[in-house]
């Protein structure tokens, strides 16, 4: 049944998952420039943002291992809930998802540790922003969902017993 709350917790994992992709992820302030990174794009704003070479894409192979995760944990999902009359098959596969969650934040916290990629100068570190903390968001979404799904099959089970 669609109608389930794992459903719900899955759901809500999918769209935080995707929200982290468009909201940014990390900052960069070198003087009076300031670097944005997202999941889509590495924006320069600033006096030296002119003379910057801004891309909306990096070439970093960082950047595109968290956007191709990120598009495929969120397919993933969405297969995911659609397994709903084999409860085992589904918690398994939102123990794979987790695993490939916990993959886009290592791939995460790669991109966003390299520096500044088009402002000149020396940074002193950057700051997380929000969507820093989506995918975590995620994970524990997904483990609610999976903890559900296990009660489901644990009352099924007793109920199969009293028969």
């Amino acid at each position: 049944m669609l109608q389930r709350v794992q459903t719900l917790f899955l759901l809500a994992a999918i769209l935080v998952n995707v929200a982290s992709l468009f909201v940014p992820l990390w900052e960069y302030n070198v003087g009076d420039t300031t670097e944005t990174i997202s999941g889509m794009a590495v924006e320069a704003s600033g006096l030296a943002a002119e003379s910057a070479n801004s891309q909306n894409f990096t070439a970093s192979p960082f950047h595109i291992a968290f956007f191709a995760l990120n598009i495929l944990i969120a397919l993933f999902i969405g297969l995911t809930i659609f397994q709903y009359k084999n409860r085992t098959k589904q918690a398994s596969w939102v123990q794979i998802a987790i695993i490939l969650l916990l993959l886009e934040i290592v791939s995460l916290v790669l991109l966003t540790q390299r520096g500044p990629y088009f402002i000149v100068g020396e940074s002193k570190g950057g700051m997380a922003a929000l969507g820093f903390a989506l995918p975590i968001v995620a994970v524990f979404l997904l483990w609610l969902g999976k903890r559900n799904i296990k009660a489901d099959e644990e009352l099924v089970r007793s109920v199969d017993r009293l028969r």
